[in-house]
């Protein structure tokens, strides 16, 4: 038989283990429960292993170019950082200005609406071929 004592040592020393172990499962299921936290760490380790990837075929493709062509690249990196407003304007500009010109493609398309309701050729109108004017009849 044991002593009283021992077996109290053993209570505490099994609940000392009980308590880990709940711990843990409490930790696991916290974390389980914590969807935005995860969907974070997915996506930050998504995003560096994108950043490294591109890194990596920047620089092989770095390392294809001629250097005349590779300095001329570094010195518009260098005013672009310096000076990123105007770099930043024609980032803005091109996309506003290619909409800009399919929406009027658009509307000078559908001006012509033929009565048929189908939408009539807008290309500059074709011209009859006229005879030479000396060929034309004498008036």
């Amino acid at each position: 038989m044991t002593s009283p004592e021992e077996d109290a040592e053993r209570l505490r020393a099994e609940i000392e283990r009980t308590r880990e172990q709940l711990s843990e499962n409490v930790q696991a299921l916290t974390y389980k429960a914590d969807v935005p936290a995860r969907a974070r760490e997915k996506l930050q380790d998504t995003k560096d292993a994108a950043q490294d990837r591109v890194r990596q075929l920047t620089g092989q493709a770095a390392a294809k170019l001629p250097e005349p062509v590779r300095e001329r690249g570094q010195q518009a990196a260098v005013a672009v950082r310096q000076r990123p407003a105007p770099a930043l304007a024609a980032a803005v500009a091109m996309p506003l200005l290619l909409l800009l010109v399919r929406m009027l493609r658009r509307r000078r398309r559908w001006a012509a609406v033929g009565a048929a309701g189908t939408p009539v050729s807008t290309s500059a109108p074709s011209r009859r071929r006229r005879r030479p004017r000396s060929v034309l009849p004498a008036r």
